[in-house]
């Protein structure tokens, strides 16, 4: 009770004590989101097994749910934990085919494990987006750097590059990725297969781009 008021006070509460039980899907989304963007990715990955763990039915949409994977799988490639990546982004795509970031970046991250083929299968599907779609060109890029075909994938990469950074909502981070292939490119055709391994994973240096 404050003196003299005849009124009691209530005590505070910081948003940090706000049960996290308390949260719905779009909440812990932000949340995660906002911890991700301050690199604190321990935070981020909480909040997103929390939203994954929400009773069946809390998630808007199929879709809804595998961008969560997706964002989860982003987190784990950012602190080095590929094979959890994988895991994630692979089921992200498996829920909702029509994914593409996901699809995309799950194609990267197989490359940088030298799986190749198993890379160009996951990417094939993008192919089919058609010239206009910046994934049309990057799935391209991607399958001419497995051939070491470096000039034509140098052309595509920035082809896809251009047409996402012209898009409504750019992918900002996808295309400095696509930048760290392209600055450590070869200037010819063929090449080092341990020096093309090392730059590709140099893209997971900081985890791959989400959108």
């Amino acid at each position: 009770m404050i003196p003299g008021s005849g009124t009691a006070r209530c005590p505070s509460r910081s948003s940090e004590e706000v049960p996290m039980s308390n949260l719905d899907t779009a909440e812990l989304l932000h949340l995660a989101l906002e911890a991700a963007g301050r690199n604190d990715h321990g935070a981020a990955i909480s909040y997103l097994k929390q939203a994954l763990d929400l009773p069946a039915g809390t998630t808007a949409s199929s879709t809804d749910y595998a961008r969560l994977l997706y964002l989860l799988g982003a987190e784990y490639a950012q602190i080095g934990l590929m094979d959890r990546a994988q895991e994630q982004m692979a089921r992200a795509v498996e829920m909702d085919p029509g994914l593409h970031t996901a699809r995309f970046q799950l194609g990267l991250l197989l490359l940088t494990q030298a799986r190749p083929e198993a890379a160009l299968e996951v990417l094939a599907p993008l192919k089919d987006l058609g010239p206009q779609q910046a994934f049309f060109h990057l799935e391209a890029g991607l399958a001419h750097l497995v051939r070491d075909e470096f000039t034509a994938c140098r052309e595509s990469l920035l082809q896809g590059m251009e047409l996402n950074a012209a898009s409504a909502a750019p992918n900002l981070a996808l295309n400095a990725d696509m930048q760290k292939i392209l600055d450590a490119l070869p200037a010819g055709d063929g090449g080092d297969k341990a020096a093309e391994a090392g730059f590709m994973m140099s893209a997971y240096s900081r985890g791959p781009g989400a959108q």
